[in-house]
């Protein structure tokens, strides 16, 4: 946001505002929400980091006769949106989360890939293959995080706000009285969003992320739509990247080869292509992703290249070989 109004602003001057104490009562996220991505103003928070203050500052392009006037217009027209953001909360909590869950059936995902519905099935499908390796004590709670985490794209919040999707499906779980554990999972399962950003903090988070990361990779490549050259409309190369930085994260144990057949046996009928070319197609698609990650972690090429045209399965695994062998590469006697 700051770089954001550095350049839409020449000469800037910071204006604060104040919005209503009853505002307040919204979780913190809706607040921010229309504030952030709509009007580009910050959110004020407490000292303390509990919560917000009804406070926003707003950066103006100008130093104007009457700032008053500039701090009243930005009020109002926040106030506008913060009612919309409470009409919406209000009455998306009126039914549980469950509730939303068969609308998906009405939601298209992809054209060849079925409907929002379809791919939350695969979702649980892969999740329930992943827990049964990673976490099978903690199944009951994957399931229903899998069941319900893309249920939030059919509330009007999210259709208003759709950064927030996840977050609201997360905040709207804690509401509908869902255990805190789905909940967070769902919170975190679109995590990591960028190859900078946050991990999932809980392992069903993790594990929801990449049952959802691994089923939009597999599904494309399914369908006969690959990323080719710079193209990459459906962000694969960064959810691969994400998929590899929590399976390291998390220390995970679990075959890249079964996996990517659990994912492609889940689309059955969909996957256009012989399922075994696309296995091999994702398997090295996720090899380079990972050449290149390891690159940019200081290892030699040829280390890599060493230790990663042996096998590919086990990402963790392959990381502690590449770094086992460049020290023993650092040894006067290697040669």
């Amino acid at each position: 946001l700051i770089q954001t109004l550095v350049f839409i602003t020449e000469y800037p001057v910071a204006v604060r505002g104040t919005f209503h104490e009853r505002f307040l009562s919204l979780p913190q996220e809706v607040l921010i929400a229309p504030m952030k991505g709509h009007q580009k103003y910050f959110a004020v928070k407490r000292a303390d980091g509990d919560g917000l203050l009804p406070y926003f500052v707003t950066i103006a392009n100008m130093e104007a006769p009457d700032m008053s006037l500039v701090e009243r217009g930005n009020e109002k027209v926040l106030t506008a949106r913060l009612e919309d953001a409470k009409f919406f909360f209000e009455e998306d909590t009126k039914r549980p989360l469950e509730g939303y869950v068969d609308s998906l059936n009405q939601v298209i995902y992809h054209k060849k890939l079925g409907t929002s519905f379809a791919k939350v099935e695969r979702i649980e499908a892969l999740a329930g293959f992943l827990g049964e390796r990673l976490c099978p004590e903690r199944q009951r709670i994957l399931q229903r995080a899998a069941r319900l985490c893309k249920a939030d794209l059919v509330t009007q919040m999210v259709g208003e706000f759709p950064e927030l999707q996840g977050t609201m499906g997360g905040i709207y779980a804690a509401q509908s009285g869902e255990p805190e554990e789905v909940a967070q999972a769902i919170r975190e399962h679109y995590m990591p969003v960028s190859a900078e950003d946050d991990l999932p903090e809980s392992l069903e988070g993790a594990v929801l992320s990449l049952a959802d990361k691994m089923d939009t990779v597999v599904g494309f490549f399914g369908i006969g739509s690959p990323v080719s050259g710079t193209s990459d409309p459906f962000g694969m190369r960064r959810r691969a990247i994400g998929i590899l930085r929590v399976l390291l994260a998390k220390n995970l144990d679990v075959s890249l080869l079964e996996w990517v057949g659990k994912g492609l046996e889940v689309l059955g009928g969909l996957v256009k292509k012989e399922p075994e070319a696309v296995r091999q197609e994702v398997v090295d698609f996720f090899r380079l992703r990972y050449q290149q990650f390891l690159l940019a972690k200081g290892f030699p090429h040829d280390t890599i290249e060493a230790v990663l045209s042996r096998s590919f399965e086990n990402v963790p695994d392959l990381y502690r070989r590449v770094e086992t062998l460049h020290k023993m590469r650092l040894e006067p006697d290697f040669e």
